[in-house]
């Protein structure tokens, strides 16, 4: 669920990048994939450089095509992250799970 802002820009101005990640990762964790998604790309695009960053909003989006039942694509982006960051364990659990067919079980649905 979002949360509004103060200044009901949806987005955090005044955060640290260290404060975006917590929030980014407990999205993460709740399965808020959106959010996260959103929170990953405030951070990516503020550290180009950051491979984990980029990693991080390409699992998001991972999980927003596998709840929205877009499984193929899902995978695709899976194997994206994978290539950014081989050692990724949430990416390596999600794709296979999509691959065996427990996304539902993976969900939580």
């Amino acid at each position: 669920m979002r949360r509004p802002f103060a200044d009901g820009s949806g987005e955090h101005p005044e955060l640290s990048d260290e404060a975006r990640v917590e929030l980014a990762e407990t999205a993460l964790a709740d399965q808020a994939w959106g959010r996260a998604r959103e929170l990953w790309q405030q951070l990516a695009c503020a550290v180009p450089q950051d491979k984990q960053f980029r990693a991080q909003l390409m699992f998001a989006r991972a999980g927003e095509l596998l709840a929205a039942g877009e499984a193929q694509r899902a995978r695709e982006e899976l194997e994206r992250v994978l290539r950014v960051e081989p050692e990724h364990a949430g990416a390596k659990a999600m794709l296979k799970a999509a691959r065996g067919g427990r996304i539902s079980r993976l969900l939580g649905l």
